[in-house]
């Protein structure tokens, strides 16, 4: 940080904790100097900074445990756009004919997972893939979709029937996840926040997450959200799967709770307000 002009604030915006991501992240070189390095300049960012913007409460307690930041620390949470809040539409075409696309059955429960090749994201999605060989035989017919470049660090060969892994989605990204019934986030390690929680909360989809996956969302289980450990995951998906209108109703809680707390925009006016109050107007 070069301080040039004693009188202008520097703020550090952090979405992880970069020496926990940094080590979730694959490196063929140089991996403990690197991550060193990484650390060392995240030191001096948190304590150098005159505020420290983290999206949750776990990660500013962690720089409170690792570091000895000097300045405050606010909680600005990630979010989604006001523009990509709406209600799901599974009986939408676009819908059908992912679903036709990929031969799921139409009467089946699709449940969905997105992320990209992250090492917290690929442990969920390998979860994913366990859910489905054990639920492959079951008298309820479970089809799960993994979104997104997680599906590049898993095998083929031991993918069952019942996952279809689809690689990066962009052009009918929507009709996806309204092809979807519900979304699971499975997630048990990682920093930050997952703003895959809140994109599924913006398009109405009711949300199965282990606690770890819920951290630093301000959610009710039972209401906005199912949290459950993983390895009751499957249970959880039967009990839903028969349970449409209890879908619909934590589908749309969790739409309405993204819409008053998790939007980029909210957060763009709650950390402008927080620079206010630190630093005065600018």
């Amino acid at each position: 940080l070069d301080k040039t002009d004693a009188e202008t604030p520097v703020i550090f915006s952090s979405h992880n904790v970069e020496q926990e991501r940094f080590g979730d992240i694959r490196q063929p070189l140089f991996e403990e100097r690197v991550q060193r390095r990484v650390k060392a300049l995240e030191r001096r960012a948190v304590e150098d900074s005159d505020l420290v913007i983290c999206t949750s409460e776990r990660d500013a307690r962690v720089y409170r445990e690792t570091y000895s930041p000097r300045s405050p620390i606010a909680i600005v949470p990630n979010g989604t756009y006001e523009s990509d809040l709406r209600e799901h539409r599974p009986e939408s075409a676009a819908a059908h004919e992912c679903r036709r696309s990929y031969g799921i059955p139409a009467k089946a429960t699709v449940c969905v997972f997105m992320g990209s090749d992250y090492k917290p994201n690929v442990e969920a999605a390998h979860a994913v893939v366990d859910m489905g060989e054990q639920m492959q035989n079951n008298d309820q017919a479970t089809h799960f979709l993994i979104l997104g470049s997680v599906g590049n660090a898993l095998s083929m060969r031991d993918i069952p029937t019942n996952v279809t892994v689809t690689g990066y989605v962009e052009d009918d990204f929507e009709a996806h996840l309204d092809a979807a019934d519900i979304a699971l986030n499975p997630m048990q390690s990682g920093g930050g926040t997952n703003i895959k929680l809140i994109d599924f909360f913006a398009r109405s989809l009711p949300v199965v997450s282990t606690p770890f996956g819920a951290r630093g969302v301000d959610a009710t289980d039972g209401e906005e959200l199912i949290v459950s450990p993983l390895d009751a995951f499957p249970e959880v998906i039967r009990s839903l799967a028969v349970a449409p209108e209890r879908r619909r109703v934590v589908g749309c809680a969790a739409r309405h709770l993204a819409a008053e707390q998790y939007t980029w925009e909210a957060s763009s006016r709650m950390l402008r307000e927080r620079i206010i109050d630190e630093f005065g107007p600018f």
